[in-house]
């Protein structure tokens, strides 16, 4: 049993809890507000810690902003400069922690929960290894007295020639006395909002994760019998095991567009074309369609895309898909339908 002696306090900044939480695979966590360029940090160079690590861990920080104390315009511009993805909260400003306005435009705004998710999941996707900042503005009515409270702290510091990390626990000091307490309130309230609005967003990554795995893994196109069924009487179906098995075939990415091929007939540089009979010349064949196109790029970059395409029955056809499968595209019974006829494309030139 341990006597109160041994017991240790502790906290930790939004840097250590960024880093915490990423490691756990928490991807959103909620704070009071967030450190930034203090008062004349252009020339002290007194930076938190806590913008690094923004711009070098994925995790939404969810606060009341940039505390009024700090120069908040000077913090956005280091945080644009990491490339960190900054918003507030249904705001057009940027809050100053006890109060909704800073006078500062925010770089970007956030109306619901899903726009911050899908804005966080984007970036995850583009390899980008920055967090997000959404700052939500605090509505409690002692944030205004409070406000007023640093603005008459800060000059007192400065009268003082307090400067550098001691600048800080002054000012939060002398406002709790100016305040009589009001800033302790209202920084409970702004945590409790702050904590709602973080466990929306984090409903929403999850929600959005979730559902792209289901649908990447239900993604079916009826089988080849229901074409048929809708098809002209002409049209037939094939199942070729060069790339056709009834194994279950699943992607991170699908593909659905045309096949096609491309065809270039072109006459012979040294003979004038003579319309209407025939041409010396070469003609050139090449495999073609938008969604063959993009599936051929992504299988060459190693993503594995799923194909689903309508395609001609015979050579041509069958020559399309053994090409695709040696680039590393993925296709199944279920994603490719066979018919009699084939499309193809003719470009003749002189």
């Amino acid at each position: 049993q341990r006597s109160e002696e041994t017991v240790q306090w502790g906290a930790t900044t939004v840097a250590a809890t960024m880093r915490l939480a990423h490691a756990a695979n928490i991807n959103t966590f909620v704070t009071g507000g967030t450190g930034g360029v203090h008062r004349g940090g252009e020339l002290s160079l007194d930076v938190s810690t806590d913008l690094i690590e923004l711009s070098r861990t994925p995790v939404i920080v969810v606060s009341a902003g940039v505390k009024s104390i700090l120069d908040v315009k000077r913090t956005l511009e280091v945080l644009e400069t990491f490339g960190v993805p900054v918003g507030a909260w249904q705001s057009d400003e940027f809050p100053a922690f006890f109060s909704p306005e800073s006078g500062v435009k925010a770089p970007s705004r956030f109306n619901d929960a899903m726009s911050v998710a899908r804005a966080y999941i984007s970036g995850r996707e583009l390899g980008m290894d920055s967090g997000m900042l959404v700052a939500v503005p605090n509505h409690d009515p002692a944030g205004e007295n409070v406000e007023k409270a640093i603005k008459e702290a800060l000059h007192e510091a400065e009268a003082a020639g307090i400067e550098g990390r001691d600048v800080t626990p002054f000012i939060l000091r002398t406002v709790n006395e100016k305040t009589g307490g009001d800033s302790l309130r209202s920084n409970i309230a702004l945590v409790k909002n702050n904590a709602k609005v973080g466990a929306d967003i984090a409903v929403a990554v999850s929600d959005i994760r979730f559902n792209s795995e289901a649908t990447i893994q239900s993604i079916q196109l009826p089988a080849n019998d229901a074409f048929a069924s809708h098809s002209d009487s002409e049209s037939t179906q094939t199942t070729s095991s060069e790339h056709n098995n009834n194994d279950e075939v699943s992607s991170r990415v699908v593909c659905v567009g045309g096949s096609v091929i491309d065809i270039i007939a072109k006459s012979s540089a040294d003979e004038k074309m003579i319309i209407g009979t025939s041409n010396p010349g070469k003609v050139f064949k090449s495999d073609g369609g938008v969604g063959r196109n993009v599936a051929e790029v992504l299988g060459r970059l190693g993503d594995k895309p799923l194909f689903y395409t309508s395609i001609g029955k015979g050579d041509g056809g069958e020559g399309i898909l053994s090409r695709l499968v040696g680039c590393g595209v993925l296709t199944s019974d279920e994603s490719v339908f066979f018919c009699r006829w084939s499309k193809c494309v003719v470009c003749c030139t002189t």
